[in-house]
């Protein structure tokens, strides 16, 4: 299955009660798949505060929900999201924030990330290994903080999926041992945030090779995972 196929089993397996959507790119995709299992739980809106504030009003009755918009409906949204966090969260409230970096399907570019961080809003970037765990643990941490909380997630997953392909590849056609890098996701590597009173990935990156009979396994899966992820 596709990313926005994973992205909305896990959402059907959240328990979330209701899930608004206002349509843009990558998130119309999700959108699409979670309706197609879901649908009466999907509610399409045309404006971003209004879809967040619906998804923020099942939270505060104590409803897992989510909102599926771009980074540049979250600054639409920012006045009910900024409200939303003085009021905070009894059920999981979980924005998943789809970010056109290069702008391609945009009017304008802007650094999402830094936005959505000087929102005050605790928040992730979606990792293409774990999109389906990670996405479900979002609804935890929400009800954990009290909360909602956002999932940054980069359109541009098929193009990073591609040069991490060719990257294998290329390193095979050389006679190289094949390797891959990642974020390494411990203790060691978590950064508190005061601000948001949340732990943050730091800067610390890992490393996994092929011939390695300690890496093997893990390598293969996470290759198997990225061959999903980007099947149509």
């Amino acid at each position: 299955a596709p990313l926005s196929k994973v992205i909305a089993e896990a959402l059907l397996d959240s328990k979330a009660a209701f899930c608004s959507h206002v349509p843009g790119y990558g998130g119309t995709e999700v959108f699409r798949d979670y309706r197609e299992i879901a649908p009466e739980k999907a509610q399409q809106f045309f404006h971003e505060e209004v879809a967040y504030t619906a998804s923020h009003g099942a939270g505060l009755v104590g409803c897992r929900s989510a909102c599926l918009i771009k980074t540049h409906g979250f600054a639409k949204a920012t006045n009910s999201i900024l409200s939303s966090l003085s009021t905070g969260t009894l059920g999981g409230v979980v924005i998943l924030a789809f970010d056109d970096v290069e702008g391609s399907h945009s009017d304008s570019i802007f650094d999402a990330e830094a936005f959505i961080r000087g929102a005050g809003i605790p928040y992730e970037r979606l990792s293409l290994e774990d999109a389906y765990s990670q996405t479900l643990a979002m609804f935890a941490k929400s009800e954990t903080l009290g909360l909602p909380f956002a999932l940054l997630v980069d359109t541009r997953q098929k193009k990073v999926l591609k040069e991490f392909g060719t990257a294998i590849v290329e390193q095979t056609n050389k006679a190289k041992n094949p390797e891959i890098t990642f974020p390494l996701r411990n203790l060691s590597n978590s950064v508190y945030d005061k601000k948001t009173k949340t732990l943050r990935l730091g800067n610390k990156m890992g490393s996994r090779t092929f011939f390695n009979v300690a890496h093997a396994k893990k390598f293969l899966q996470t290759v198997e995972v990225a061959s999903i992820i980007k099947e149509k």
